[in-house]
């Protein structure tokens, strides 16, 4: 869009009614928005015949009533205007400011757990212990020089206590059936000396 103001006097005609119309280059004015005395706007949309710098023919009609144009010319007023070179672009303005960051994300569900690990294989068996004398007698005396020796020695005043290999009930039998599973498992183990329950 392009907006010319012609200023002077007695812009309203000789009449006194005002503008009727102006023309810029032959390319008549969209509107004119203002008119007194002293200045004349008018506007023309769109721009583009002016683009280019030079020289153009303004004429003013004027009206010789409330709704009629004076087509007298000398009651017309005509000029010539120069249309300048665009100017360079202005500088780009300051960025607008950040926007508020929007709600974060509902979390996503949890996945599902993993399988099981397989169960390790089970160890081996350990081998069953031998109980002889001479280890009993080792583990009683590890300091002598003949442990079976010294064993042997004190069998009249040490007392033994073990406990069974295998599992029994209560009922034994008495005192002499519990006597007689201790003294029979002492022996198989080859302990020396009367074992008693």
């Amino acid at each position: 869009m392009l907006t010319l103001t012609l200023t002077g006097t007695n812009l309203k005609g000789m009449m006194g009614y005002g503008v009727y119309s102006v023309t810029l280059g032959g390319t008549l004015a969209s509107s004119v928005t203002s008119n007194t005395a002293t200045a004349i706007t008018a506007t023309f949309a769109p721009a583009s015949p002016f683009s280019n710098p030079g020289s153009y023919a303004v004429v003013v009609v004027f009206k010789k009533d409330k709704t009629h144009a004076d087509s007298d010319p000398d009651d017309q007023a005509t000029f010539d205007v120069a249309v300048g070179a665009v100017g360079p672009q202005g500088p780009p303005g300051t960025n607008g400011t950040n926007g508020t960051n929007g709600t974060n994300g509902t979390n996503g569900t949890n996945g599902t757990n993993g399988t099981n690990g397989t169960n390790g294989t089970n160890g081996t068996n350990g081998t069953d212990a031998t109980v002889t004398p001479a280890a009993v007698c080792s583990a009683l005396f590890p300091h002598s020089q003949n442990p079976v020796t010294s064993c042997a020695a004190l069998t009249g005043s040490v007392k033994f206590v073990f406990v069974t290999d295998g599992t029994y009930t209560g009922n034994l039998g008495g005192t002499a059936g519990g006597d007689a599973n201790c003294q029979s498992e002492a022996s198989a183990a080859g302990l020396p000396g009367t074992y008693k329950a």
